[in-house]
């Protein structure tokens, strides 16, 4: 047993932060470097089994080499005495599965949670490792940060657990490894594994908190590794009517049993979900439709007519028309008389709508606001074009503002408003890129800009908050053409 302030090897002991088949989890300090990290001491059954330590020593030593700010890492793998030991870094903020314990969370942030993941399966992947064990307790939200827990660890494990525990499932070599609730079929049936395993783990994990449920559970470990194999989970979008199809098309590709129909590479779900994090709601998901922007709204729009109810939602079609109403001023040459605006049947993309359902003969009287024909003695379209053309790049200036002054909630509206106008304005999307953390895409973007405009003085302004947060790694420069 070991004990607060008890020394193992040049560790002392803080405090126990977990315990599981694996063994126990310990807070502990660093004598000979001052710092703080976090040691699993792995069980006897375990300690005791020469050829499981050499797996481990040979997946530990694997896993170090990952260097990736998403995945926690590994220091060192020690034995002292009977008790052999993993030393990796010690991880502030809470697991995955505390954040889906507490309700609903937005749908963009939830994008953003699965993305890093992804990136970390990839960067793993990339050197051979598949992790076999994705459940949100593996899982670390810090804030803006997310990281990865026991990469190579938990597939080189013995029999620690039951055969009827529904939450350690752990087998010899070439049997079943993981968490049961969260295994791909492939893995359920003891089938040779690669990489899509992880993919199918991490569907389950954005399933969960997209819908606050499990896709398989059944009352014992034999139940729901049936399930896993042979039944189809429901929709999410029936669980969760605020859920968007986009990011339940990627959840229901991720579960896919035939692992060719699954996405080819977790850096290809990466990809997916940064492009559905900057579509998606950053309001909480609830049991009620939420807004939605751009590429969805027309997709929402359609269901409500096919449904044709008669409960309009007064407050949504407010704020449509006042969104209307301010586009009209910007894109007709004249200054309109008050009118009455209806709900269009395909609203621009930059508007936003309510999923719920509207009654079509609704309408809501606006005025919009002209300037006085004497505030100015230019012509009419000319003052109504001006707007239209630096727009875009005022919202991404007030962006690059709000960044640089810390404010990154209000940056990030104004860099996604910015593309909303333009879509090809690359410097927008970098400072979102910047805001959401995703480094790879950052660095790709700021050299497409480079390339095309080296001497761009908000370029530089960028590049820095991409140093500062996350160096990029040495890349070849690229030859001008």
């Amino acid at each position: 047993m070991v004990a607060p302030n008890d020394i193992l090897g040049y560790y002392r002991m803080i405090e126990k932060i977990g315990a599981g088949g694996m063994g126990e989890v310990w807070k502990a300090e660093d004598t000979r470097l001052g710092r703080t990290v976090a040691i699993k001491i792995l069980p006897p059954n375990i300690a005791s089994d020469q050829e499981a330590i050499a797996r481990m020593r040979r997946e530990a030593r694997t896993a170090a080499q990952i260097n990736s700010p998403n995945i926690a890492t590994i220091y060192s793998f020690e034995e002292i005495g009977a008790r052999l030991f993993i030393v990796m870094e010690y991880v502030e903020g809470e697991p995955l599965s505390k954040l889906i314990a507490r309700g609903a969370m937005p749908e963009a942030e939830l994008c953003r949670i699965g993305r890093e993941v992804a990136e970390a399966l990839a960067e793993a992947h990339g050197k051979g490792i598949i992790h076999r064990d994705i459940k949100p307790d593996n899982i670390i939200v810090s804030g803006r940060r997310v990281k990865v827990l026991d990469f190579g660890i938990a597939k080189q494990v013995t029999p620690t657990a039951g055969s009827n525990d529904p939450t350690a499932y752990l087998t010899q070599q070439g049997m079943i490894i993981g968490t049961v609730q969260y295994m791909s079929p492939e893995q359920a049936l003891g089938k040779a594994l690669d990489a899509r395993t992880d993919i199918f783990s991490l569907g389950i994990v954005l399933y969960q908190a997209a819908t606050g449920r499990l896709p398989f559970q059944g009352d014992t470990a034999t139940e729901t590794i049936t399930k896993i194999v042979r039944d189809e989970p429901a929709d999410p979008g029936t669980l969760n009517r605020s859920l968007s199809p986009g990011l339940a098309k990627i959840i229901g590709r991720c579960l896919r049993k035939p692992r060719e129909q699954r996405f080819e590479s977790a850096a290809d779900l990466a990809r997916v979900l940064e492009t559905q994090m900057t579509k998606a709601s950053t309001a909480p998901m609830t049991s009620t439709p939420t807004v939605l922007t751009g590429s969805k709204l027309k997709t929402v729009i359609e269901k409500s007519e096919k449904k044709k109810s008669t409960m309009p939602r007064i407050a949504a079609l407010a704020v449509i028309a006042v969104l209307i109403a301010v586009g009209a001023i910007v894109m007709t040459p004249r200054a309109p008389a008050p009118q009455k605006v209806a709900r269009p049947q395909t609203p621009p993309p930059s508007a936003t709508a309510s999923a719920a359902p509207v009654a079509p003969q609704a309408t809501v009287t606006v005025t919009p606001i002209v300037s006085p024909p004497a505030a100015s003695t230019a012509p009419a379209a000319e003052t109504a074009a001006a707007p239209r053309q630096t727009e875009p790049q005022d919202f991404f200036g007030k962006g690059l503002n709000a960044l640089m002054s810390g404010r990154e909630g209000d940056a990030r509206r104004e860099f996604s408003a910015a593309i909303a106008a333009d879509p090809q304005n690359k410097k927008a999307r970098l400072g979102l890129a910047i805001t959401n953390r995703n480094w790879m895409h950052a660095r790709q973007l700021a050299r497409e800009i480079q390339f095309e405009n080296p001497g761009d003085p908000d370029l530089q302004t960028l590049r820095r908050f991409i140093i500062e947060e996350q160096p990029a790694r040495p890349h070849p420069r690229r030859r001008p053409r």
